[in-house]
């Protein structure tokens, strides 16, 4: 008997060694191998935004993966130089194509939710999406040009992008950021291009995981003044006026008790 004991704890020892992993399955592994936005400023306070993706599907133990899915905001805000900067915009499809049908759902007030796929078809290994939109009602603050480039659902493993600017970009404030909030010439993974005078070619060559987005920001230095500049400006007029006034007074009392003097 304690030898037919002994036998079955040896032969239950690889599941006590190697139980969690035979148990936890592998989950599939989905995420946009290839993407590249264009974006292209218009007249009267529009852009037009391309979005094209190709996705890679690694199927684990149990394939549950049938929709990609996409959301576009109404409203987008970052902060620069102190000040905290909100754009509006209502959005407008003008092309969505995909390797499987898609639907659209309201996800709240402030976004639409785009899916690609059916319940019942699972996503293939590869699969391309392009969608393709105008956003209207562009209201420029302190004549800033502004936009985001990501994805809220899916990491992104290569990132390319073309931006059209309304101007030529020479002598322009041409800046990028990873939070929104922290913005520079030059960010760690990030390569800028330009191509003619109005085009802007950028690659971010590692992976920008699900949720994070890169800001881009575009300004004529020279016609834009921001208001912790005006502010500063405001203060130092007021403190050149100030000691001018004590200047002045000073002055005036000098040349009184001079007076006064020259008298006696």
């Amino acid at each position: 008997m304690i030898k037919k004991t002994m036998l079955i704890l040896i032969l239950l020892m690889p599941l006590v060694v190697f139980g969690e992993e035979i148990i936890e399955f592998r989950k599939d592994n989905y995420y946009i191998e290839d993407a590249y936005y264009e974006i292209a400023y218009l007249i009267d306070n529009k852009f037009e935004v391309e979005e094209n993706y190709k996705t890679r599907l690694i199927y684990g133990d149990t394939s549950q993966t049938y929709f990609f899915e996409k959301t576009i905001d109404n409203s987008f805000s970052f902060n620069y130089k102190g000040l905290d900067y909100k754009y509006n915009v209502e959005h407008k499809i003008n092309n969505i194509e995909g390797d499987s049908l898609y639907s659209i759902y309201q996800s709240n007030k402030d976004s639409l939710r785009y899916v690609f796929g059916e319940k019942y078809s699972l996503l293939k290994e590869i699969e391309y999406f392009k969608i393709k939109y105008t956003m209207d009602n562009f209201a420029l603050k302190n004549n800033m040009y502004a936009y985001k480039i990501g994805n809220d659902f899916y990491e992104i493993k290569k990132l390319t992008f073309k931006i059209i600017a309304p101007f030529a970009t020479e002598g322009k404030e041409i800046l990028f950021s990873l939070d929104g909030k922290n913005f520079s010439k030059e960010i760690d993974g990030l390569s800028v291009k330009l191509e003619g005078s109005a085009k802007i070619n950028g690659e971010y060559n590692k992976t920008l995981n699900k949720g994070e987005e890169i800001y881009f920001l575009m300004y004529d230095s020279n016609e834009v003044i921001f208001e912790v500049e005006k502010e500063k400006t405001n203060n130092n007029n007021l403190y050149l006026i100030i000691g001018g006034v004590v200047v002045l007074v000073g002055l005036s009392a000098f040349l009184i008790v001079k007076k006064v003097k020259d008298k006696k």
